[in-house]
């Protein structure tokens, strides 16, 4: 599944995003259901309830070799914590931070 042919075949799995390393930055992003997206709001709305902030940690996972099977493992001490007054303003972050990571999709970054 995750090894390199000499045609440079694309893998059906959207995990692996087909197995070119020259090629740009790939970026996808899974379709988002209703019910999805109620159960999400309602996880965001839950901090409200209490008359606390919405807290929202983004973390890096990377898809990777562990333990002889092919898994996603978090990086240490690489993520963003935000804290955001209200749901509504937290839905407005995670749809801005996702707008920017789709807009790499098909460049190279530099150093």
């Amino acid at each position: 599944m995750h090894t390199s042919s000499e045609n440079g075949r694309k893998s059906s799995n959207y995990l692996t995003f087909g197995l070119d390393k020259d090629s740009p930055i790939a970026v996808k992003v899974p379709t988002l259901h209703a019910d999805e997206q109620a159960q999400n709001r309602a996880i965001l709305g839950v901090a409200e309830i209490l008359g606390r902030r919405t807290q929202i940690r983004v973390g890096i996972e990377v898809w990777c070799k562990w333990r002889g099977r092919w898994r996603y493992k978090r990086m240490r001490a690489q993520h963003v914590t935000l804290s955001c007054p209200n749901p509504e303003q937290a839905e407005l972050v995670i749809e801005a931070f996702s707008r920017f990571l789709k807009s790499l999709d098909g460049n190279f970054l530099a150093p």
